[in-house]
């Protein structure tokens, strides 16, 4: 029920910072032909500032029914509203690795079902531009509960994702890895 009231605000403060990040200003005037030229001087638009809690993208998941916002940030608080993407990794859609870590068996269990899987199953992850970055699954492992190694970016010219979530299922004694490879 809490993480459900969580993604309902989420989605609410999605829609809110995806409006000021796309409402640029118009970055020319066209005159009439005998008007004269009109100067205008546009202020570049303001990075947009996601803090940890926030949206930050919507992930869908469509082989195992799973569509969550994702938060910034991998904290209890954080991964208690839904899958949290991890500080430091690229955000979706660029190089390097992307990574996003989820709950299996509590707050949504939005990952319960990461291992169904399949390799060249989609992953389609939604920015706050509206942008959308299909990804196909092209691996899935187990590894150990610290081995950190795996939301590492090891190829600069790739853009990747990695979900990561505990496993097995009801124990943190491992993680499970899926890893994805942006369809482009």
């Amino acid at each position: 029920i809490e993480e459900a009231q969580s993604q309902n605000k989420l989605e609410d403060r999605f829609t809110e910072i995806a409006a000021t990040t796309t409402s640029l200003p118009p970055t020319s005037i066209s005159p009439a032909i005998t008007e004269p030229a009109v100067t205008t001087t546009l202020t570049p638009p303001q990075p947009v500032v996601i803090k940890e809690g926030d949206p930050m993208a919507i992930i869908d998941l469509p082989t195992i029914g799973v569509s969550k916002y994702v938060v910034a940030g991998v904290e209890t608080a954080d991964l208690k509203k839904g899958p949290g993407h991890y500080p430091g990794t690229p955000f979706p859609g660029e190089l390097g690795n992307a990574s996003i870590a989820g709950h299996r068996t509590t707050y949504g269990e939005p990952f319960r079902h990461l291992d169904d899987l399949k390799i060249g199953d989609p992953i389609i992850v939604t920015d706050l531009l509206g942008r959308k970055f299909t990804y196909l699954v092209s691996n899935q492992q187990v590894v150990g509960a610290s081995d950190s190694w795996v939301v590492a970016t090891t190829d600069r010219t790739k853009a990747v994702l990695t979900l990561t979530t505990c496993h097995p299922e009801f124990s943190a004694k491992q993680r499970l890895i899926v890893s994805a490879e942006l369809d482009v």
